[in-house]
């Protein structure tokens, strides 16, 4: 009897610790954030590869397929008010030997939106801009874009790390009502690194170098559907929606017979940094990189219509205080961006053989152009549980200056711009016995001041000298977005778990995003009834 109790209190001693060493299993998989581990080092998020071989946890990746729809009259002057959004995302860290560790990432997006007019590129900060010079030619736009980065690390000893990286992104853009774009993008960039580790009496100092070349293009097609008499104008935008009107035909930045590309290339190098102090810790990262580019095409039979260069300084640092289960960062961000337009001056010349080919004058200024921007964000992660914070709480605030000069003489417009934003938010994870609920709320409140436009010569004009063209719509437009007081709040739900029979970790979530701006009445207004609602579903794995 004794020894079939004792035989009893086995089997259960036996079935308890299978079933707890079940539930850690569980936990260990449910108790990890892919965000929370990419951005638990500043090294994991930046462009130097060779900084992967610091990598120590587990090996993680996320897949990720997200659905949203935003409407609202609260955009930009490119913008649409009905935007639905389809992304798919996959992110992985993976160590694949002692000294060898790998990065990918695989995006899709597809963007597609009513009543969209402005601007006809893909890409902001441009050197000028091509604006349709109508709003009643508003029309369907759609957007498929692809995106592909890989990094590699291989240490080669326990101090040196070598790493390469390429980002690759491939697009294609167009409008769906006359006057029709059609837009190819292609951007490029690969980087090379290294990664040192250099012995010190209080602490190892870890430093990194880097050298990326950077390729940028995007190529435009214009065309109208049928025939029609109906004639098509665009605003050759210099800046602050000023410069030249151009008709749509058979030459100039809109031809119908050629592609023309907004081509940019360029190199950048980059030094960082990074020391601890016990459970204090201190990084730091500075980039410059300079590049041209041009619009049109460089043959001597054909005209390049734009020459530019672009200058860019980053800096980044983090001030991180570390414990067992807490985690605290204070990021700091600064870019200072100079860009510098020149319009191209020529002359065709025919040959007997009827070719023509084109003489280059000397270049006019077009466009000074910069922007600065200034991210302050604080970062708590309390109750720290394997890779998974019980509370996470930010709050940050941005500044951007936008300073715009455009030139055609001799007149010049002149717009500086500043914005500021203060945001919080805060998040909870809730641990039930077969899951993980994820709870987070976010708000902020955005204000700008400057003047729309400025405009002076610099000379007395003749009365033959025609004015600039300017775009007023859009001007007030772009304005009122970047100034007018504005708040935002919203909410996410999410919800992770083990998807049966699998060891994959699931989660669903749901989130919007409301945002209301006041427009002061006595301020002409591009936007009506300003605000804006984004709702979002999205489903994925971590593995």
């Amino acid at each position: 009897m004794l020894n079939k109790k004792i035989t009893a209190r086995l089997l259960l001693l036996c079935v308890l610790l299978w079933h707890s060493n079940t539930l850690n299993a569980q936990d260990s998989l449910l108790l990890r954030d892919y965000r929370y581990v990419q951005q638990s080092s500043p090294w994991f998020t930046q462009r130097n590869a060779a900084a992967l071989a610091l990598y120590n946890s587990r090996n993680i990746a996320e897949a990720d397929l997200s659905l949203s729809h935003a409407s609202g009259s609260l955009t930009g002057f490119s913008g649409s008010p009905s935007l639905t959004t389809l992304q798919v995302a996959i992110e992985s860290f993976y160590r694949i030997s002692p000294r060898a560790v790998v990065f990918g990432s695989i995006g899709y997006n597809n963007l597609s939106g009513d009543d969209m007019t402005g601007s006809v590129f893909l890409q902001d900060r441009l050197p000028f801009d091509i604006v349709e010079d109508s709003l009643t030619n508003k029309g369907h736009k759609h957007c498929d874009s692809y995106h592909l980065t890989g990094g590699f690390s291989y240490s080669l000893s326990r101090s040196l790390a070598l790493g390469l990286r390429a980002d690759y992104t491939a697009a294609n853009y167009a409008k769906y009502k006359d006057l029709r774009h059609k837009n190819k993008l292609m951007n490029l960039d690969v980087t090379a690194g290294l990664l040192l580790t250099v012995p010190c009496p209080l602490s190892p100092i870890t430093l990194g170098l880097d050298y990326t070349y950077h390729r940028r293009t995007e190529s435009l097609e214009f065309a109208t559907y049928g025939k029609s008499d109906k004639v098509y104008k665009s605003l050759i935008d210099y800046g602050a929606m000023m410069g030249i009107i151009e008709q749509f035909g058979y030459e100039g930045y809109t031809d119908k017979s050629n592609e023309m590309p907004l081509f940019e290339d360029g190199h950048s190098g980059g030094l960082q940094f990074s020391i601890a102090f016990g459970r204090f810790s201190l990084y730091n990262a500075l980039t410059y990189s300079h590049a041209t580019g041009y619009y049109g095409r460089k043959s001597q039979y054909t005209i390049t219509y734009t020459d530019h260069d672009r200058d860019i300084f980053t800096e980044h640092l983090r001030l991180a205080y570390n414990m067992m289960q807490a985690k605290t960062y204070l990021d700091l961000r600064y870019q200072s961006e100079k860009l510098q337009n020149r319009i191209n001056t020529y002359r065709g010349l025919t040959n007997a053989n009827g070719a023509t080919h084109y003489v280059y004058y000397d270049a006019a200024d077009a466009a000074d152009k910069s922007w600065r921007n200034l991210d302050i964000d604080y970062t708590m992660h309390l109750g720290v549980r394997h890779e998974l914070p019980t509370w996470t709480i930010t709050a940050g605030y941005h500044w951007q200056q936008r300073d715009i000069t455009a030139y055609l003489y001799p007149y010049y417009r002149q717009q500086q711009l500043r914005t500021n934003e203060w945001t919080a938010s805060i998040a909870r994870n809730i641990m039930l016995p077969r899951g993980v609920w994820n709870i987070s709320l976010h708000g902020g409140y955005q204000k700008g001041t400057g003047d729309v436009y400025r405009d002076g010569t610099f000379v007395t004009p003749s009365d033959k000298q025609p004015q600039p063209a300017t775009m007023s719509a859009f001007l007030y437009q772009d304005y009122q977005y970047l100034t007018a007081p504005l708040y935002h709040v919203g909410a996410q739900l999410k919800y992770t778990f083990l998807f049966p029979g699998t060891r994959l970790c699931t989660h669903v979530r749901a989130a919007f995003d409301y945002r209301h701006a006041t427009i002061n009445d006595e301020t002409p207004s591009g936007l009506h009834n300003p605000s804006r609602t984004t709702f979002l579903i999205a489903a994925g794995h971590t593995f």
